[in-house]
């Protein structure tokens, strides 16, 4: 199996930032057109230097009538504070991804290299204990237990964990270094409304409002940046020293169990389409045959493994 592919926990991580990326330019590019042509209808020949946008372009849906009795410019800005409130609201989505994404790798890692733990070390790890039919479901389970007992801190402390227990070798350059400062705005937002000071008893309902945290453009490309540069990173540095062969054997399991007699061809499409690896019915071959799968095809080996049937068992 070649090198391009990327583990699970990135792929997730890659799709939910893009995704939050383009929901922030479809709303930027849909408040900056509608503006806009607010703007050009009413600079031709309106009465009014700065109309109201009902007299501009009026509506009868009731949920934005409210809104539309607002002069032009008043509208623009209220559109204006609405995209930084979106990428303020953004960012504890994108935290969430990434420690979701810094979770799930460190349970990846755990379940090839269990010494690593010593709450695990009475397990083998993959595919060996799937090959000595030891208890893979709880070995699975405590691994996300301890990776939720571990993963807890600043974004700093937590990318160190696979430093210390896995001893890989990663380069972040200075954007691991930002990455705590989106994890204190994080907290702000979670826990304080993403206001400065709301527990303020001496202070007024108007300068509490006035504290927001508020993202601007540049600072929200900046923190994607960081987050993306940092995830693929940690990604490379696992696929390449922990986890080397892209989490193939959990997969082909996993397809075996869900449907017993699958052909080789089937789960090597599947991990190509699904996983996003590079798998060939061979390398689905090989991983059965290192967990101890059942491998048949009508009762006669040859070497090409495509039509080869897998099934949950010693191999045959």
């Amino acid at each position: 199996m070649g090198p391009n592919y990327s583990l699970q926990p990135f792929i997730v991580f890659r799709n939910e930032t893009t995704r939050l990326n383009e929901l922030y330019w479809t709303s930027r590019y849909c408040f900056s057109r509608v503006t806009a042509i607010l703007g050009a209808i009413a600079s031709l020949g309106h009465s009014s230097a700065d109309p109201r946008v009902d007299t501009v372009w009026p509506s009868v849906n009731q949920g934005e009538r409210r809104h539309i009795t607002l002069r032009n410019t008043e509208f623009t800005a209220r559109c204006d504070d609405t995209l930084g409130q979106l990428r303020t609201a953004a960012i504890l989505h994108l935290c969430s991804a990434f420690e979701n994404f810094l979770a799930n790798n460190l349970v990846l890692c755990f379940l090839y290299h269990p010494s690593a733990d010593p709450a695990l070390s009475p397990f083998t790890a993959v595919p060996q204990i799937i090959r000595e039919r030891g208890d893979y479901g709880a070995f699975v389970q405590l691994a996300v237990e301890r990776s939720s007992a571990i993963m807890r801190g600043t974004y700093a402390k937590r990318l160190r964990v696979f430093v210390d227990l896995f001893g890989i070798a990663v380069s972040y350059g200075t954007s691991a270094t930002q990455l705590d400062r989106s994890y204190a705005i994080r907290n702000r937002i979670a826990h304080d409304q993403a206001l400065a000071q709301p527990d303020a008893p001496d202070v007024s309902a108007v300068e509490i409002l006035k504290s927001r945290v508020l993202i601007d453009e540049e600072s929200w490309k900046t923190i994607l940046g960081d987050f993306f540069r940092v995830s693929e990173a940690l990604d490379r540095s696992l696929k390449s020293q922990v986890v080397v062969n892209g989490g193939l054997h959990l997969a082909v399991y996993r397809y075996v169990n869900k449907k017993p007699g699958i052909t080789a061809n089937e789960v090597a499409n599947r991990l190509q389409n699904e996983w996003s690896l590079p798998a060939s019915s061979m390398d689905v071959l090989r991983a059965a045959r290192d967990m101890g799968l059942v491998a048949l095809q009508g009762g006669v080996k040859h070497d090409r493994g495509g039509e080869w049937r897998l099934r949950v068992s010693h191999f045959r």
